[in-house]
């Protein structure tokens, strides 16, 4: 997750995630978090792949944002990793 992330005073109202089969596309939306505020707040996939397991803590438990950097969203394998792994930045 990133740094921004930790700065969302608001507590998770609705996590939403991928499903196991799934395909993510490098850069396109991979998750929706609704705070409670209702703002929504998207997290992009930094790869494309077939996402093949998920974490369902998340949906259960809307945990407060100051507990994002701990705890992991979905796991997937690559389809083009090799290639993508260049159109990612550092910052």
């Amino acid at each position: 997750m990133g740094e921004s992330f930790r700065t969302i005073q608001a507590e998770f109202e609705a996590v939403n995630l991928p499903a196991i089969a799934d395909e993510t596309l490098q850069g396109n939306e991979c998750a929706r978090f609704t705070t409670t505020d209702g703002l929504v707040h998207r997290v992009w996939a930094p790869l494309s792949g077939k996402v093949v397991e998920v974490n369902h803590a998340w949906e259960r438990d809307c945990p407060a944002a100051e507990t994002i950097s701990d705890r992991w969203l979905f796991g997937s394998v690559p389809s083009d990793l090799e290639n993508e792994l260049q159109k990612l930045t550092r910052r």
